[in-house]
């Protein structure tokens, strides 16, 4: 591809949701995307948004406040998204029946029956924190039946430090240059 047909492409376009329980760290995962360091965060309050760019694609991406009075505008604010992103705190064993039910109503929604979905597995520094299977088990994402049409992935990170962050956005990237 010559430098001017380079030049004048286009990028594409995305809307990403990015839910999940609150204190799962979506926000530390964002900042770090953006930054490329840690940054104290506080609990996001209605949304915060990100515009982020990779490769040939922009994505706006829509940090939703996780607390359970916000949840319910999840599926307003989720309107127009091209792909999910699922943050869970997998050193949180308390929360994850929680964490899955979320993850559910979010999978089940008709209007995201295909919606490419990342599943971020954070904290996987911390004591304790569930494996990637025993997240999978837990949420039930071993049936094939329910995931047959949707592709999705689940990456293990640590938000705090960067590490598998940088994966889990290029999973979603090549997700989306296939759309």
């Amino acid at each position: 591809m010559s430098f001017l047909a380079r030049l004048f492409r286009q990028k594409k376009q995305f809307k990403i949701a990015v839910v999940g329980l609150d204190s799962a760290g979506k926000t530390t995962m964002l900042n770090f995307l953006r930054f490329e360091k840690s940054i104290e965060t506080l609990p996001t309050i209605g949304v915060n948004v990100e515009v982020l760019q990779r490769q040939n694609v922009n994505l706006s991406v829509f940090d939703l406040g996780g607390q359970m009075h916000f949840r319910t505008l999840w599926g307003t604010l989720m309107k127009g998204s091209s792909a999910i992103i699922f943050v869970i705190d997998s050193s949180d064993h308390e929360r994850i029946e929680e964490a899955k039910n979320e993850l559910w109503k979010v999978l089940l929604d008709p209007l995201y029956p295909d919606a490419p979905l990342l599943i971020v597995a954070n904290k996987q520094d911390k004591t304790y924190a569930m494996t990637i299977d025993e997240i999978i088990r837990a949420c039930n994402l071993d049936d094939p039946e329910k995931m047959q049409n949707r592709s999705w992935h689940i990456q293990p990170t640590v938000a705090t430090t960067g590490v598998g962050v940088e994966e889990a956005i290029k999973w979603i990237v090549i997700e989306l240059d296939k759309l």
